[in-house]
This record gives C-alpha cells, sequence and structure tokens, in this order.
C-alpha cells in the first residue's frame, strides 16, 4: 500500500504547477529578448544605410575623376637641362590634351618622346593637380665636335655621348671639345644617330690610356667608317692607326713594348700602325 502511494504522490508532484513555470521560465531564458531582437534589426538597417552611402559616394567620385573637366590634361610643362621646352612638349604631345590626369598612359607619353628627341636622357613624368604634365629630362652631354668628309657631305656638328648630333658646330659652341673626324656618306643632321656610344666610350677610355701611360694627348679622332678604323692624332704629331673591334688595351701594350728604353720626344713617326694584332709597324717619316 505504501509503495502504490509512493508513486502516486510522485505522479501528483510531477504535475504540480509549479513545475510547468520552472520549465517555461527556462525556456524563455534561452531564447533571445524583444529588445535584442530591435537592437539586431536596427544595426541590420544602419549597416545597410552606411553601405548604401559609401557605394553612392565611390560612384560620385568615379564620375568626378573620370569625366570632371577639372581632371582633365590642359598644360604641359617641361624642367631640366635641356632644349625641350614646354611649347616643344604642348605640339608633340597635343593628343593627351583633354585626357584625363589619373588615367592618362605617361608610358606612351615617354616612347614619343624618345621617338623624337633621342638626345634626352632621364625622363621622367610626373602629374600636378589638377591639370598640368610636369616632363622631367635631361639632354646627353656633349662631348665631341664633328666633322664629316665624304662624297658630297661636309659639315660641322656637336656630338652628344650617346652618339647623336645635337645640332650645328659654330666657333661659339665648339669650344673646348675635342674633335672627331668621321668619313661617312652618311646625311647627318639635328637628332641623326652617328655613331653607338658602346664605340664613343671605347676611343675615349683610349686616349685616356695614351694619357696616362705615354703622357700623349689626343688631338683629334678620325674613325673611318667602311674600314672600321681609328686614327689618333697625338700632341708629338704621332698617328696610331687601330681597328674599332680590336683589344685596344692589348695593342697599346705591345707599343709599350715596342717602344721600351726609347726617348719617346725624339722619335719621330708619320704613323704606327697597331691594326694588326700581335704586330707593331712604324713608317718613319
Amino acid at each position: 500500500m505504501s509503495l502504490i502511494n509512493h508513486f502516486l504522490h510522485r505522479r501528483k508532484y510531477s504535475k504540480h504547477p509549479a513545475s510547468g513555470f520552472f520549465v517555461s521560465f527556462f525556456k524563455r531564458k534561452n531564447r533571445p529578448s524583444l529588445r535584442f531582437q530591435t537592437h539586431e534589426a536596427r544595426d541590420r538597417r544602419r549597416r545597410f544605410v552606411f553601405a548604401t552611402l559609401g557605394l553612392f559616394t565611390l560612384i560620385v567620385l568615379a564620375l568626378i575623376f573620370f569625366k570632371s573637366p577639372y581632371f582633365q590634361i590642359q598644360k604641359i610643362k617641361t624642367s631640366g637641362q635641356t632644349a625641350f621646352t614646354s611649347d616643344n612638349a604642348t605640339a608633340l604631345l597635343s593628343s593627351f590634351l583633354g585626357q584625363n590626369i589619373f588615367f592618362v598612359n605617361t608610358n606612351s607619353i615617354i616612347a614619343k618622346i624618345h621617338e623624337q628627341y633621342p638626345t634626352i636622357k632621364n625622363l621622367s613624368i610626373s602629374r600636378e593637380l589638377p591639370d598640368t604634365i610636369m616632363i622631367s629630362a635631361d639632354d646627353f652631354r656633349i662631348a665631341w665636335v664633328l666633322t664629316q668628309v665624304g662624297s658630297g657631305a661636309m659639315g660641322r656638328y656637336l656630338l652628344n655621348t650617346a652618339g647623336f648630333v645635337s645640332g650645328p658646330a659654330t666657333s661659339e659652341n665648339a669650344i673646348g671639345f675635342p674633335l672627331l673626324e668621321l668619313h661617312t656618306n652618311k646625311k647627318l643632321s639635328a637628332k641623326t644617330e652617328v655613331l653607338s656610344p658602346i664605340i664613343l666610350e671605347k676611343i675615349q677610355v683610349l686616349a685616356n690610356n695614351i694619357k696616362s701611360r705615354f703622357n700623349q694627348k689626343v688631338l683629334k679622332f678620325k674613325i673611318i667608317e667602311t674600314a672600321r678604323e681609328v686614327h689618333l692624332l697625338l700632341d708629338n704629331n704621332w698617328v696610331l692607326r687601330f681597328m674599332l673591334d680590336q683589344d685596344l688595351d692589348k695593342a697599346l701594350n705591345g707599343l709599350a713594348e715596342a717602344l721600351r728604353g726609347q726617348n719617346i720626344s725624339k722619335l719621330n713617326f708619320e704613323y704606327i700602325d697597331l691594326r694588326i694584332p700581335d704586330k707593331v709597324f712604324f713608317k718613319p717619316e
């Protein structure tokens, strides 16, 4: 009997009204409150508004950058040690005027300048907002006074270190530069490439070595283009003959060996021929 009462009481207790309250209380505890749901919805709306405003702002800025005349190229200026003036640049690059300054192709500008003005070096492009392209450039240094000798082709020009004609040589602008006589039938004019800078550097190094090893200054360089020869007139009236494609330093070593123990100041030659490898030929006056 007591066992039956135990189960009856247990069943009654399990159906106690308070038991449903505790269950529903704990279930409510696990669910987000209405206030929390309201805050979350408000945050979502706020993020949506901010994203929409940001996208709208980006579209407006893009339209300003792309379409606004405020950022269209109106002026082109130059700076640096160059004869390439702002007027030259504006005339050459007129097709770029009116383009958007942020999206203009600067590599195309550089290529066009080099095509028409090969005597320019250190070329760089920058933007000056809102509407100006700045071109910084230097001309290659003038290094020689070139005299052209050829059938029907004569003239004197300034030659820069890149091997290009920079302009005509005059009595005023040709002072102090070494003389280079070029035997060629090529038609020369401003911006013409005459010799490669490799050849010019090679003969300049040759002249420096002659000065340091034999204490003789080169007064005049003569290049015979068809024969690929270079002749050097020294201040003691010697003429040294070389081939442009030979080992010039080795040729000078052979000359030094041939002149070992000689008093150079007392030797007179019409020319010294070093064009054949490992050979030195002296032509007395």
